[in-house]
């Protein structure tokens, strides 16, 4: 377990190294060195008219640790942003080296993956909570958290707008956390966020 632990810090750092040389630093959170809000919007753009020159699937996933504020009040902030880093550093250990994590806020989580339908990119976003659950995170001396998280998964459909496809994940990320957390939802047609009977 440790070895792995190692293991996904390792090449998460070199992944985060790697785009730090090719991106500038102003695109980067400075916590968990993945992409921010800002170089998202501007990637998804691209990569939505990419896909509809190409007519390639193009998914996006919306990832939202679990519990996470109960990280903070039991073990304090610093606790809280290892997780975070940790967390980061296993979804780019998990992913190809052209998918792209972005923070998206807070505890959320944003992952791009081209060239892949939403049914092939639950099962990738699975394997990531898989890898995540797997092995806890060390916090402290003999302190070793299991972090989980709920995940919504939409199409980035071509003829569609970013945000609208973020909202449609994020719909389905709330359905996720409805139905019990620790598990991964594709959007349902017609479903926003109070879900398909309006109910909040």
């Amino acid at each position: 377990d440790r070895f792995m632990e190692l293991s996904a810090r390792f090449l998460g750092q070199a992944r985060r190294l790697e785009r730090a040389f090719a991106t500038a630093s102003s695109d980067l959170d400075p916590l968990t060195g993945v992409h921010n809000r800002q170089a998202m919007l501007r990637d998804l753009q691209r990569e939505q008219a990419r896909a509809q020159r190409s007519g390639r699937p193009c998914a996006l996933a919306l990832l939202d640790l679990d519990h996470f504020k109960r990280v903070n009040d039991t073990h304090g902030h610093a606790a809280g942003d290892t997780v975070l880093s940790a967390a980061a550093d296993r979804f780019i250990a998990g992913l190809r080296a052209y998918d792209t994590v972005y923070r998206h806020g807070g505890e959320e989580f944003l992952v791009c993956l081209p060239d892949t339908p939403v049914a092939l990119a639950v099962g990738v976003i699975e394997r990531l909570l898989d890898r995540l659950r797997g092995t806890p995170i060390v916090v402290a001396p003999g302190v070793a958290l299991r972090v989980t998280f709920s995940a919504g998964v939409a199409p980035l459909a071509a003829d569609g707008g970013v945000e609208d496809a973020i909202e449609r994940a994020d719909a389905a990320l709330y359905e996720a956390k409805r139905a019990g957390r620790e598990r991964v939802l594709a959007a349902a047609p017609g479903l926003d966020k109070k879900g398909p009977d309006g109910a909040p």
